[in-house]
């Protein structure tokens, strides 16, 4: 099982949240081999101190490690992971954070949704017969026990496959599913 980390102060959703540290996350997760700050920094076009700034911050919250150093051409080279956890920011939660996490939502939601928008549009002139990836929407009926079952089995099958294994490919994934009360829909 994944150890669960879970942001229930202001200072760790606003770690957790910042836009640059979600961009050097999602490169330690595609990558997902021990990574310097200097590489991330050429991926991400930003400097390698401002890399290494946002990692310490990340591995204060206990997301990224340190995993080793080596000497490089005689420059002393830090390799960091992102650490196989499952961060809950609490969304479920009622108090006066609420907002901080409702835009952190919003923003993972709305990155995922732009990638995938990205690959669509690089299919456009190539052979999509062996491509997969889409998107489904939908109203399925679960009693509540059924709907604890699926997030169990989501939980289960992500913890599963959270490390890369032979022939594998990261794969982003953005699932949402929650209860509708039918007193909201539309009258007859």
């Amino acid at each position: 099982m994944l150890k669960e980390i879970t942001l229930t102060t202001k200072e760790q959703i606003d770690i957790y949240m910042n836009p640059q540290r979600q961009r050097i996350l999602k490169v330690m997760d595609i990558y997902a081999i021990p990574v310097t700050s200097k590489q991330i920094s050429l991926k991400l076009g930003i400097s390698s101190s401002a890399v290494t700034y946002h990692l310490k911050k990340l591995e204060k919250l206990g997301i990224v490690a340190l995993n080793n150093i080596e000497m490089v051409h005689g420059i002393q080279a830090k390799y960091y992971i992102h650490r196989p956890v499952n961060v809950n920011f609490g969304s479920d939660r009622h108090d006066d954070l609420k907002t901080e996490r409702g835009v952190l939502s919003d923003y993972l939601i709305h990155e995922t949704w732009n990638d995938f928008k990205q690959y669509v549009s690089l299919l456009e002139n190539t052979d999509t017969s062996c491509q997969i990836g889409d998107t489904s929407f939908g109203i399925v009926y679960l009693t509540n026990e059924e709907a604890i079952e699926l997030k169990n089995r989501i939980q289960e099958f992500y913890e599963s496959h959270a490390m890369p294994r032979s022939n594998t490919n990261p794969w982003e994934t953005a699932i949402i599913f929650f209860p509708r009360n039918i007193n909201d829909e539309i009258d007859p």
